[in-house]
């Protein structure tokens, strides 16, 4: 398994202390768009020129990916292409579903405390 950074997998860990799931949040349009408006929060590090994936998008697709018991990189990217018409419901896709390296990536480089402070404020205020 693909080694995660200690604050993604507090969030993991977070996120089944909740008892919920993907299935129940399915419906939850709340919850999504609460997810999504906190990711657009953390500050993006990445060079202007290099951005193909909006973060918001990015990160919105790893917290929903661990909802849906997602534990590598791969899975998450595989899981959103999977649900890629369900997920631009709410998120943006601008050049499609972002690789599993571009998640991988970006999700190791952002400001982990604030995306954990994001995911958190999601919980109370749309769940």
């Amino acid at each position: 398994m693909a080694r995660k950074a200690g604050k993604i997998g507090d969030i993991q860990e977070k996120l089944k202390n909740y008892h919920i799931g993907i299935k129940d949040i399915a419906g939850n349009d709340i919850f999504i768009q609460c997810l999504s408006k906190e990711a657009a929060k953390v500050p993006d590090y990445r060079h202007p020129s290099y951005i193909k994936h909006k973060l918001q998008d990015i990160l919105s697709i790893c917290i929903l990916g661990f909802l849906a018991d997602c534990n590598e990189w791969e899975e998450i990217a595989d899981f959103a292409r999977q649900k890629e018409k369900w997920l631009k419901k709410y998120l943006e896709f601008p050049n499609g579903v972002p690789s599993s390296d571009t998640i991988r990536i970006v999700a190791g480089n952002i400001d982990a405390s604030y995306f954990y402070q994001a995911v958190v404020q999601s919980l109370e205020g749309g769940w």
